[in-house]
Order: structure tokens, then sequence, then C-alpha cells
């Protein structure tokens, strides 16, 4: 089979559940690179930004609450004012508010790791992923901390500024992919790492493993079935929000997808 040519594939942990939410609107965003929609940006995301800013300045730089209490309002409208795409006449008091309340609880759970070292603050992973269906493949990402204890176990933890949920992050593919990542990039084994989701919201923090098998079965056969359908151009308009609804409501491309 001749390979597929593409100048660079990207495929981070968000891009693969687009692919499987919807392969079209993957298509629109990662292939075609067409702009979303007017107005289909929201402040949750803007808002999620500027904490992970917040934080990355408090792990390099050591500042306090109060200092970086100051500075997120400055973030906070900084990355409004780069997102083209939110809708006029914005009330962002409100998620400035909430995001004061997550800014402190994010101090409360770094007081879990204070005794550990620091690996990485926000580093983005590029790896290079050889596969028998497209050239120029890779497994991208940013973790937001990785850190490692005195027992040299390490932990990729990702900061998520909505409320945590009961759910199994067993099969969470985006801590997949970052377990992958320390292992390749550290030499660490499996064993040794953890993937951590951490909910300032209501100070929880979710753990989880994977095994050299569990890699293949959530991650690359994935991949692989995911770069298989590339090839062929089987992008299908299947938009499969969450098990309750089934249309494009939400979708960044509503107003310009011909399948529609």
């Amino acid at each position: 089979m001749k390979k597929k040519m593409y100048r660079s594939l990207r495929l981070s942990p968000s891009s693969v559940s687009t692919f499987f939410k919807c392969s079209m609107q993957y298509k629109l965003l990662m292939i075609d690179e067409l702009q979303p929609d007017p107005g289909s940006d929201n402040l949750f995301a803007v808002l999620g930004l500027s904490i992970h800013k917040a934080s990355e300045l408090n792990d390099i730089f050591d500042l306090t609450y109060d200092e970086l209490r100051k500075a997120l309002k400055i973030i906070f409208l900084s990355y409004m004012s780069g997102a083209r795409n939110l809708p006029k006449d914005l009330e962002y008091q409100k998620f400035l508010s909430r995001g004061y309340k997550l800014l402190r609880n994010v101090f409360e759970l770094k007081k879990r790791w204070k005794d550990s070292t620091i690996i990485d603050v926000e580093r983005y992973y590029r790896i290079a992923y050889e596969n028998p269906f497209i050239e120029n493949v890779y497994l991208s990402g940013k973790i937001d901390i990785v850190i490692k204890n005195i027992e040299l176990i390490f932990t990729a933890l990702d900061w998520k500024t909505s409320k945590s949920k009961n759910k199994n992050i067993n099969n969470d593919l985006q801590l997949t992919f970052y377990i992958y990542f320390v292992h390749v990039v550290y030499g660490i084994d499996y064993e040794n790492i953890f993937g951590a989701l951490a909910y300032p919201e209501n100070n929880d923090i979710l753990f989880t493993q994977r095994t050299e098998d569990e890699i293949n079965l959530i991650m690359f056969d994935k991949i692989n079935l995911m770069l298989s359908r590339i090839t062929n151009d089987d992008f299908k308009k299947e938009p499969k929000l969450n098990d309750n609804l089934n249309d494009c409501t939400f979708c960044p491309y509503i107003l310009s997808c011909d399948k529609l």
C-alpha cells in the first residue's frame, strides 16, 4: 500500500476524540484548516486557558495567590482579545469571579505534591508515529505539569476547570497519550507512571495507570483505524456529542458544513 502524503498530520488527544465524535468536523478543522463559524468560541474555554496560564506562572516563578489574583484579570482579558470567534456583548465578570475561586483551589491542590519535584510545566510533546497508512504523522500534546515524588513515581497531570464527574478515567484517551509521552521521553516504565485529572472546582484529583497492552488498545488501535479512514477519505457526518444527544448543535462549523 502506498502511503498517503500530508504536509504534517499532528494527532493530539483532542483531535483524535474529535474524529470519532464527527470525522467531518475533524476534516474541516485539521485537514481543510477552515476557520470556525463566527461566535463559536466560548468563555469557558477562555477561563480554562487563563487558569492554566496562572498555574504555570506559579510553578515557574513561585508566585503567591495574591500576586496571581491581580494578574488573572489581565490574563483573562488577553485571552478574550485573542479569541476571534466570541459572541459580542459578553458579560465576563461572573467568569472572572469563578476564576478567582478556581485559582484559590489550585493552590490548595498543589499542596499535595509540595514534597515532589516538578519535571516539566506546560511542555509540548511531539513524537513521530510510524504507520502503514500516512507519512509525516506525529503524536502531539501539551501536559500541564509532570511531577516526580521521592519514590520516583511520575505523574502527568491535567487541570480541568469543569466539575469532576464520576467517570471511568481508566479509558481516558488524553491521559493515555500523556502516560505514553512520559514513558517515551523520560524512559520510565509504565508501572511507575500515573495520569491524573485535577478539578479545582471541587478539590478532586483522579488517578489512573496504563499497561502496554492498554496503551495499544485505548490509543494505537484507535489511531490506526483513524489513519486508515483518512487514507480512504472516509469522513462521515457522525456527531455523537453525548449519550443522549445526536445532533450538531455545538459544532463550530454548523454554518459552513456541507453535510447538514
